[in-house]
């Protein structure tokens, strides 16, 4: 008697997102997570022993990593290259205040990276009142953030979230 074993493929899921905390350095007025200036991180000790054990067994190829604001989390650049170094490829969700040069250049060593940026206006006047903060430097920050993004090709898209603050003229001239 010729018993065959059926083969049944392991469950996939191709990508996850991952809210890496709720610290955020920003108030904005949707944020859906409810945001404080603290909160609880995920461990980088917790990603690395239990969560990435459990997506590489689930092949896992692509996690996008929210928080609050990610970029704050204390060990945002080793968990990007733990995920890079497992091939797991990244889409950063950022408000791009948590960004420098340097970092920009250490996650453009990673392995497929995207970023996309959140700009709730186009003028500080109009994204600061949705974003809780409308000062100019902190608005020319995230610029300056979204073109270095840009240079170095990281930079996948620009999500906005069209409200009161902003005018069609804004969105017109960018």
């Amino acid at each position: 008697m010729n018993i065959q074993k059926e083969v049944v493929p392991s469950p996939s899921v191709e990508k996850l997102m991952i809210k890496l905390g709720g610290d955020c350095n920003l108030k904005c007025k949707h944020c859906f997570v409810s945001s404080l200036p603290e909160g609880n991180d995920l461990s980088f000790e917790k990603i690395r022993d239990i969560i990435l054990p459990k997506l590489k067994n689930a092949n896992v190829t692509r996690v996008t990593l929210t928080g609050g604001e990610p970029m704050i989390h204390r060990n945002i650049m080793d968990i990007m290259k733990l995920f890079s170094d497992s091939n797991i490829h990244i889409t950063l969700c950022t408000n791009a205040l948590g960004l420098n040069e340097e970092k920009i250049i250490e996650m453009k060593k990673l392995n497929d990276i995207h970023v996309n940026v959140s700009l709730d206006g186009f003028s500080s006047k109009s994204h600061g009142k949705f974003r809780g903060n409308d000062s100019e430097i902190v608005f020319n920050k995230i610029i300056e953030n979204i073109k270095l993004l840009s240079k170095y090709a990281l930079l996948n898209g620009i999500m906005t979230s069209p409200n009161r603050f902003s005018s069609i003229q804004e969105y017109i001239d960018i």
